[in-house]
């Protein structure tokens, strides 16, 4: 059970990040670049959290 909501998390996370990156496309260049450095720095924090995560199971 925890997997599969585990594994929705994930997907929700993929999801909302298609979409951030799609709304990022959209904007000026110089806007552009620092949300995606911004979306970066989040995506590095969250894969930081799914490993602290898979810490806690094991």
């Amino acid at each position: 059970l925890n997997e599969s909501h585990g594994m929705r998390k994930e997907e929700r996370e993929k999801q909302e990040a298609i979409e951030t990156w799609t709304q990022i496309d959209r904007k000026p260049e110089r806007e552009r670049e620092r949300e995606r450095e911004r979306e970066r720095e989040r995506e590095r924090e969250r894969e930081r959290e799914r490993e602290r995560e898979r810490e806690r199971e094991r």
